[in-house]
């Protein structure tokens, strides 16, 4: 059925999925936030929901609003949420054009891609994760072949001011002075 459920683990490698449908929306992404989860609800809905536990029940968060489709200045569609906080500002990435920031310690969020600001860079419904040392890495793919292509990573920049810019992930970025050729 359309909707969302889940899986759970142990281990991180064994999981069990869920047996409770437990939004009507697909692709919705959870977070924790203190004592509660936050669900951004994503394609079939554009709504934020609140629970204990993520059994529920789910209840509007009607203080956190994102607008989507023809409300929205950007057009965005409301699928694959992605949302992160980082030194204190709280950032939501969504579907393919939207992304909204609060400022520094605050929870008013901000229609950010509507003032010339997003992390898409041509990607396709990117998301973020943040690394162990507080790095944030995005992922998206490459659109033009339909839905899936050739995968992007590249590291957010954070500046001062809670505005985000890109680099190439380090890791990922060939070491060609140290490379030899060899011909036979």
């Amino acid at each position: 059925p359309s909707g969302a459920n889940y899986s759970v683990s142990s281990d991180g490698v064994h999981f069990t999925c869920g047996e409770k449908v437990f939004s009507s929306c697909e692709n919705p992404s959870i977070y924790s936030d203190g004592n509660k989860l936050v669900m951004y609800a994503g394609y079939g809905d554009c709504s934020v929901w609140g629970a204990d536990e993520v059994d529920g029940p789910w209840k509007p968060l009607n203080d956190l609003k994102f607008e989507c489709y023809e409300n929205s200045t950007m057009r965005n569609s409301s699928e694959c949420p992605s949302f992160f906080e980082w030194n204190g500002y709280k950032y939501l990435i969504m579907g393919f054009t939207g992304f909204w920031r609060t400022e520094k310690n605050s929870d008013e969020y901000i229609e950010y891609a509507s003032k010339g600001f997003d992390v898409y860079e041509g990607l396709c419904v990117p998301m973020a994760a943040k690394t162990d040392d507080n790095r944030v890495v995005l992922a998206g793919w490459i659109g033009g072949m339909g839905w899936g292509s050739a995968i992007v990573h590249r590291e957010l920049v954070q500046y001062e001011n809670g505005d985000v810019g890109m680099k190439w992930l380090p890791e990922l970025f060939p070491n060609t002075c140290a490379t030899e050729i060899h011909r036979n």
